[in-house]
């Protein structure tokens, strides 16, 4: 800016030598007064500071700090005539580009068949818990006629953690003259502490199914065991397919 004004600054005439003495003091009058008006113009135009800005701060229409502006978003303010930080209010969201509704994740996630949705640390730092229930099915069978006795098949170990829920038996020969009755032990307790509701296939029938139990939580390494505690008297059920369903919980 300085090598510009002084540039502009317009040059003085020189006073010739071969004129009346009288004359060269109004001429030199005259070059003194308008060096001065130059001098005065040049002071002024470098007291005019850049006004030019590299930050966003610096600029006339912005805010001029970032105190207590942390996280916040840039928005033309409410008389459009600059900008300001505000604070984001807007937490919901969409499912896609398509969708026409924003709304809480918790309304947007929605539960399906054996899928559960729990919001936990409500209040807090919340989660949406999604909850898979799969029923798994211990198969034990015990072919020809029955005999009472403990341990009568293959221990089943529990892969998982599970809720107990329905026991069914099926005998391809109905026992007669007393019921057959079957009964469940996890790690070598029956589950049945209540006796009078072990599974129990009445005389004639070839069927029976079960949803009371004492017992019902079951967790990884568990190991499953069938007892036959009574076959019938006259005929002893034959060819029987027990069965213990178990809703694995997934998280």
């Amino acid at each position: 800016m300085d090598d510009v004004l002084v540039n502009r600054q317009s040059p003085l005439p020189k006073i010739p030598d071969d004129i009346p003495e009288s004359l060269k003091q109004y001429l030199t009058s005259l070059n003194n007064i308008v060096g001065e008006n130059n001098r005065k113009t040049f002071d002024t135009l470098s007291s005019i500071s850049d006004t030019n800005t590299d930050t966003f701060t610096g600029l006339t229409d912005t805010p001029s700090s970032y105190a207590t502006a942390a996280n916040k978003l840039v928005s033309v303010n409410a008389a459009s005539t600059g900008l300001e930080f505000i604070t984001a209010t807007d937490e919901k969201v969409k499912a896609s580009t398509n969708d026409t509704t924003a709304s809480y994740l918790g309304s947007k996630v929605t539960a399906g068949n054996v899928i559960a949705l729990t919001t936990v640390n409500s209040g807090a730092n919340e989660q949406i818990q999604i909850q898979a229930d799969i029923n798994k099915t211990v198969t034990w069978y015990i072919g020809g006629d029955q005999t009472a006795g403990s341990n009568m098949s293959a221990y089943v170990v529990v892969p998982f953690e599970g809720t107990i829920t329905r026991s069914v038996a099926y005998a391809k020969t109905a026992p007669t003259g007393a019921n057959m009755i079957f009964d469940i032990n996890k790690n070598g307790t029956t589950i049945w502490t209540t006796q009078a509701n072990r599974l129990t296939v009445t005389a004639g029938s070839t069927s029976a199914s079960q949803t009371s139990f004492d017992v019902i939580a079951v967790t990884s390494g568990d190991a499953l065991s069938l007892d036959v505690d009574q076959v019938g008297s006259s005929t002893a059920g034959g060819d029987v397919t027990v069965q213990l369903n178990i809703t694995f919980i997934g998280t």
